[in-house]
């Protein structure tokens, strides 16, 4: 379902590779942690699967379709990117208008786009919401309706950049029962390793620009050196369970 080959990155300017021949892959209907050290390259390597970033050497495909230039509409149809900050993708008046908006710039029916807002919200529990505005939201609300913003347009992949971040326990719990039932392929960007644990079965492990480890989340969590050697730690005071 997504398939990265051999991508090397440098931001304009700079010839330091921020991302050095990482290669990936999903099948359909995997959920992937993606863990790293601060600087690592994870946003980074996030803002190439739906094309936010070109001038690249290697290759990015959703579905078999390649990322190029005269695919990033079709591409970014397919791959839904959720910011860390939901409000980034929620900035009209009402929740309604927000998961409206993708559907109504696709040139979509009335009808169509209500049916979509209207499935998209159910499927993150918060149809309840359709009328509020966004900003009056608890952090849990604005991170499902930021879902469902992406959910309404339908994609293969789902992407989320630090998902939990800013919400308390219970949010986080909340989000992982949300994630675990979602049918679209996930890739989860995250610093939070029983969170990882709780929504994914696989880890990738991003360090220096390059991909270091594949493996279950739950050997990783388990093995204390594998942690430090890639610069990661466990919360204080959580017990990886055995």
């Amino acid at each position: 379902m997504l398939r990265v080959d051999a991508l090397s990155y440098s931001y304009p300017g700079s010839t330091a590779k921020v991302l050095e021949d990482v290669s990936l892959a999903l099948d359909a209907g995997e959920r992937v942690a993606l863990v790293g050290p601060n600087g690592s390259g994870k946003t980074t390597l996030v803002l190439h699967l739906n094309g936010l970033l070109g001038d690249h050497d290697g290759s990015v495909q959703v579905s078999g379709i390649a990322c190029t230039k005269p695919k990033l509409k079709e591409i970014r149809q397919r791959v839904g990117l959720l910011f860390q900050d939901p409000n980034d993708q929620l900035f009209m008046q009402t929740v309604r208008d927000d998961v409206s908006f993708g559907p109504a710039n696709l040139g979509l029916d009335k009808s169509e786009i209500e049916r979509r807002v209207e499935e998209s919200l159910r499927s993150v529990s918060a149809s309840h919401l359709l009328d509020r505005a966004p900003h009056h939201l608890s952090g849990g609300e604005q991170r499902r309706c930021a879902i469902a913003t992406v959910l309404a347009m339908r994609p293969d992949v789902l992407v989320f950049d630090e998902p939990t971040a800013g919400l308390d326990p219970k949010g986080c719990l909340e989000l992982s029962d949300l994630l675990n039932g979602l049918s679209q392929t996930q890739l989860i960007v995250t610093h939070d390793l029983p969170f990882a644990l709780a929504t994914c079965p696989r880890t990738l492990v991003l360090q220096e620009g390059s991909i270091k480890a594949d493996l279950s989340t739950r050997d990783l969590i388990s093995d204390p050196e594998l942690l430090e050697r890639h610069g990661l730690a466990l919360p204080f005071g959580y017990v990886a369970p055995r």
